[in-house]
């Protein structure tokens, strides 16, 4: 399996949001969880959550976490082979995420998985 390169010249001071749409699309994620992983994005820069992570690694995360709450039935692979980011790096951005998730999913609850919202905000994923 091939990684795509992250083109680094014209174009290349995108957002996490811009990323997190881009991904989004690519992973076949529908409006709604596309919308979702956008807003997660800008809101973790907003809220500063990430101080000093790139916008790639926002953006992956942003759209693991809509892929566990908004049941996209994406792996952790599938997110980091569409995102060149490494497997660690998405879930070290997760677990800094989730301490504010409630604020980052803002206007989507009524869309969640409860159960799995539940897990992600105790860091159970990550004990498999």
């Amino acid at each position: 399996m091939t990684k795509k390169l992250i083109p680094t010249g014209m174009g290349a001071n995108r957002s996490a949001a811009d990323y997190a749409q881009r991904f989004a699309n690519e992973l076949n994620f529908a409006p709604l969880q596309v919308k979702a992983a956008k807003t997660i994005a800008e809101r973790s820069i907003e809220l500063e959550i990430l101080t000093g992570k790139s916008p790639l690694s926002i953006a992956s995360a942003a759209v693991w976490i809509v892929g566990q709450i908004l049941n996209c039935e994406k792996t952790l692979a599938e997110i980091s082979e569409a995102s060149t980011m490494k497997d660690i790096t998405i879930k070290n951005c997760v677990k800094a995420m989730c301490i504010r998730l409630n604020e980052l999913i803002r206007g989507f609850e009524a869309n969640v998985d409860q159960k799995k919202m539940n897990m992600l905000t105790k860091h159970q994923e990550f004990e498999k």
